[in-house]
């Protein structure tokens, strides 16, 4: 059963109203949407053709998107987004940005991590895109290779 508290619900639906047109799915994962944990893991797919036709380019955006997703968690309760050079907290948005191209190589490489978000991610703002690919994989369709497997660890 997942259970969706309000804080990660606003926050997924800030994301998807500023990024509509870029980002194609939010997902979140992990414990806070089971009723455990504190921190929220939130998976970001975006649309890098749709970036750059705004003559952007992937890097700016996810650096844009980090600094956009940091301040909007922190008005609503989180302590930001984890970042490396900073330790971590409690009730911290875990936050893994990906373009679609980087999204389809590691699906196909059934990296254990992304079959992880189609196993247990829940889409909350998805226009068909991840709920598709979560049916397909859900009959097995889809396994980890064991070099992706041994790669991940």
């Amino acid at each position: 059963m997942h259970v969706i508290d309000d804080s990660s619900l606003k926050l997924v639906n800030q994301v998807s109203k500023a990024y509509q047109g870029l980002v194609v799915s939010i997902i979140i994962t992990g414990s806070r949407m089971h009723g455990g944990g504190r921190d929220l893991d939130v998976a970001i797919i975006y649309d890098e053709l749709a970036v750059s036709k705004k003559g952007r380019d992937s890097s700016s955006f996810e650096k844009e998107l980090i600094e956009y997703v940091d301040e909007a968690s922190r008005k609503l309760g989180f302590s930001g987004v984890k970042m490396e050079d900073k330790p971590a907290t409690s009730s911290q948005v875990d936050l893994h940005i990906l373009s679609l191209t980087s999204f389809w190589q590691l699906l196909e490489e059934r990296n254990p991590y992304i079959l992880s978000y189609l196993e247990s991610g829940l889409a909350i703002s998805d226009g068909g895109f991840f709920t598709t690919l979560q049916k397909i994989y859900d009959p097995g369709l889809m396994k980890p290779s064991k070099q992706a497997a041994l790669a991940y660890f």
